[in-house]
């Protein structure tokens, strides 16, 4: 039960960041290549992010393992805070 609740807490927050990065970088703006792209730019930053926090826990972070279901949570949040702004910017 501690899996799930952990692993959706961070579907949660991957869900939050790619809807908020993706309003902020379309009312930015410094940068044309954002605004354009926002969605795809927003959803890249925050799937590498996972990927590498990840990475960083094996690697670098001693006392920590990375998980792979933590990365496949983010991934989820990641691609359901895309279609869900898809869906309510129609």
């Amino acid at each position: 039960m501690f899996f799930f609740g952990c692993s959706f807490l961070l579907a949660i927050i991957f869900f939050v960041l790619v809807l908020l990065t993706v309003r902020w970088f379309l009312v930015q703006t410094n940068c044309l290549l954002l605004a354009t792209s926002a969605k795809l730019m927003a959803f890249i930053l925050w799937f590498t992010y996972g990927g590498l926090l990840e990475i960083m826990q094996a690697t670098v972070i001693e006392g920590r393992t990375a998980s792979i279901f933590d990365f496949i949570a983010n991934s989820i949040g990641c691609t359901m805070g895309l279609l869900f702004y898809n869906w309510f910017d129609k």
